[in-house]
């Protein structure tokens, strides 16, 4: 039996609050945008993320490395970069840059000629990466390859 001692605090919180005209909204879920058109590899929690551009027509696979908001380039002192791709080993070496002074042991993007590896995506692991002060090991990823990456030029 329904009392005003038994349900009353009850009764009383729901006449109080009533419906809210406003819907309640889900959160938006966050993401970031890779500003080369690859994959983002995330480091951590936003302290860095790796964005990989498997350029299909080059045959060449660049990485960038990035801020936690994607949004910033970040030099590491990396003299290379190892990836697992499929189980192959692939070395990335440091590009530099005379422009903005980026060279090796001081640089934020580093590339390989990768040949051809068909179209599919492949499963790859980071074997080792030193960025903002934080190690990461052991980084599994999954990369696609793009038909025309944006040009460094005209980021488009």
């Amino acid at each position: 039996m329904f009392t005003l001692r038994s349900g009353g605090p009850l009764l009383l919180v729901m006449l109080l609050t009533g419906c809210s005209k406003e819907p309640v909204q889900a959160p938006v879920p966050h993401g970031h945008v890779a500003p080369h058109g690859g994959v983002l590899v995330p480091l951590g929690d936003h302290v860095a993320n790796l964005e990989l551009v498997w350029d299909l027509k080059a045959r060449r696979l660049t990485a960038y490395v990035l801020d936690g908001h994607a949004e910033q380039s970040v030099r590491v002192a990396e003299p290379h970069l190892e990836l697992e791709l499929s189980g192959d080993s692939v070395l990335l070496m440091p590009v530099t840059s005379a422009l903005s002074g980026e060279r090796i042991g001081d640089t934020s993007a580093f590339a390989a000629e990768i040949g051809d590896r068909g179209t599919a995506p492949v499963a790859g692991n980071l074997r080792r990466l030193e960025a903002r002060g934080q190690l990461f090991e052991g980084i599994p990823f999954s990369l696609k390859p793009v038909e025309s990456p944006p040009s460094e030029e005209t980021g488009q």
